[in-house]
C-alpha cells in the first residue's frame, strides 16, 4: 500500500462519514506554508491534522515542526500510514469527529 492508496482510503472515508476534509493538493503544496500537513478534517466532533506518508518515510523537520506545534496548541496532529488504514485505526479516529462534544 503506497501514500497514494491511503490518500484515496482517506477521501472515501471523509465522504462515507460525511465529513469535511480539506487537503493541500501536491501543485499547490509550494504556495502552502511548509509542511503543514495534508489533511485537515473536521466534523462536530472537532478537527484533525493529518500528515499522509508511506510505511517508511518519516515527516520532514517543517512536517514535523508543524505537527509539534499544532499539538501543544492542543490540536489532535498525527501521522497515518498504510498500517494504520489496514489496522483501522484511520477510521475509528474519523468516527470520533462524528459525535459531538
Amino acid at each position: 500500500m503506497t501514500e497514494d492508496d491511503v490518500e484515496e482510503a482517506v477521501r472515501r472515508l471523509i465522504k462515507d462519514m460525511q465529513l469535511k476534509g480539506f487537503h493541500v493538493w501536491k501543485q499547490h503544496a509550494r504556495r502552502a506554508s511548509r509542511g503543514f500537513p495534508d489533511w485537515v478534517i473536521a466534523g462536530p466532533g472537532g478537527v484533525l491534522f493529518r500528515e499522509l506518508k508511506n510505511q517508511s518515510e518519516e515527516p520532514s523537520d517543517e512536517q514535523q515542526e508543524w505537527l509539534a506545534v499544532l499539538t501543544w496548541g492542543g490540536a489532535d496532529a498525527a501521522v497515518w500510514r498504510p498500517s494504520d488504514v489496514l489496522s483501522g485505526r484511520v477510521a475509528r479516529e474519523l468516527q470520533t469527529l462524528l459525535r459531538p462534544r
